[in-house]
Order: C-alpha cells, then structure tokens, then sequence
C-alpha cells in the first residue's frame, strides 16, 4: 500500500457501516488516508447542526476530528482487504489538549466554503484509539486542534 493513498471517497459510501445518520454524518469526503491518519473535508452548510445562532460552534470541531479518523479508518481497511463489519458503538471517551480559536474569529461562512479535517492515528488500544487532528478552513487558516481517545465496538 502506498504511504499516503489519494483517492477520493463520498461518506456517503460508508455510512453503512457506522451507526451515524443524517444529520449527524457531518464530514462528506475523505481526501486522503495511510497507515497513520489523513484528511477530510466538510462542506459547510449554514442549515447543519454544528452552527447555532450562524456560527461554527468550537465543540463542533471535536465531532469533526471524530468523524474524519472514523472515516479514514474505514477507508483504509477497504483498501487493506478487511471484511470491514458495521460499528454498533462509536463514543468519544475523552478531549485533550484542545485548543481552538475564538469563535469570534471564525470566518463568516460563505457558500461554497469548506473545512479541511488532518488527522494523525497515534496508538491503538484493542478498541480504543487515541488520535490528533486539526480543523483548516478552505483559506488556510486553523481553527482549532485536538487529542481524543475514542472506543469502537462491532
């Protein structure tokens, strides 16, 4: 397998295999994946649940981070052969480290714009992964980053 493998996928092809519905699968494509994290996009939409009052919220950024390493991990197991079974629990155990700029400062949302989600797999524990990620706007500009270990059970 290649380092970095670059080959775009729509979540909209895993969402199978994840207990997550619309309109909570908030990350709409996997840009990128390898052995040890990738990259995501959100496009943003001001109707989703991760405004409130026409903001970005900054929890949202976790649940972004979340989803993407979920995602990328999927991805990754498709493209290694694994007969990949449907989660029936995804939680978040626990945030570290998170560090995100002032909501204030979030860019105004226009249409077209997207969210850039880089995250990097750091260990695994059986079913707990502790990962890092970040949240890039479609300028280059960084909105937030964070540690976080979550549990997944089939």
């Amino acid at each position: 397998m290649d380092k970095f493998h670059k080959e775009k996928t729509f979540t909209s092809e895993l969402i199978n295999l994840i207990p997550h519905r619309s309109p909570m699968v908030w990350v709409d494509e996997v840009l990128s994946f390898g052995p040890d994290g990738g990259e995501c996009l959100v496009r943003l939409k001001q109707t989703n649940l991760y405004f409130s009052n026409g903001r970005l919220r900054p929890s949202s950024l976790v649940e972004f981070i979340a989803q993407s390493q979920i995602f990328i991990g999927l991805c990754r197991g498709q493209k290694e052969g694994f007969n990949l079974e449907t989660f029936q629990k995804l939680f978040l155990l626990s945030i570290a480290d998170a560090n995100f700029k002032n909501p204030d400062n979030f860019p105004e949302i226009e249409k077209d714009m997207y969210l850039i989600i880089k995250v990097g797999l750091v260990r695994i524990f059986g079913s707990m992964q502790l990962f890092s990620g970040s949240v890039w706007t479609s300028e280059g500009n960084l909105l937030g980053t964070s540690s976080i270990k979550a549990f997944a059970e089939n």
